[in-house]
């Protein structure tokens, strides 16, 4: 049964590591994460794809080496560098014999840096995340 707590989400801070180039936000995954749309930050209505349904993020909280739990939210192309790492993860685990991992854990490790920029046509320049996942150990 769901508690108060699961309707109104946590309470915990979201992760300002995007702000600064190369700082590394990581720790243990301590909730279930939660997939949600992602909102228009003024508008605060849902953003849409170009086939009008709404954009999907996830939010993972961890807790990190101070024990303070944080929020990451994963979309756009951070979704996607999180989504190599989970194939990363998923093909060290197969190699070593363990159960192929396809979505975060709790008890996993994950790690996020803004690792660069990349050139668009838009003139701006587009931001390049490194995810690294490692499933929990039993």
């Amino acid at each position: 049964m769901a508690s108060q707590a699961d309707l109104f989400g946590p309470s915990v801070p979201t992760d300002k590591f995007y702000l600064t180039k190369g700082e590394v936000t990581q720790g243990v995954v301590t909730r279930e994460p939660v997939v949600s749309d992602e909102l228009d930050y003024k508008t605060k209505q849902p953003k849409l794809n170009s086939y009008g349904s709404a954009k999907q993020q996830l939010a993972v909280i961890h807790r990190d080496n101070d024990g303070v739990e944080k929020r990451i939210f994963f979309r756009g192309g951070m979704l996607f560098a999180l989504k190599k790492a989970l194939q990363e993860a998923s093909v060290a685990s197969v190699k070593a014999g363990g159960p192929t991992i396809s979505e975060v854990q709790v008890g996993g490790t994950i790690g996020v840096v803004w690792s660069g920029d990349e050139k668009t046509d838009s003139g701006f320049d587009a931001k390049v995340f490194t995810v690294k996942y490692a499933p929990p150990t039993d």
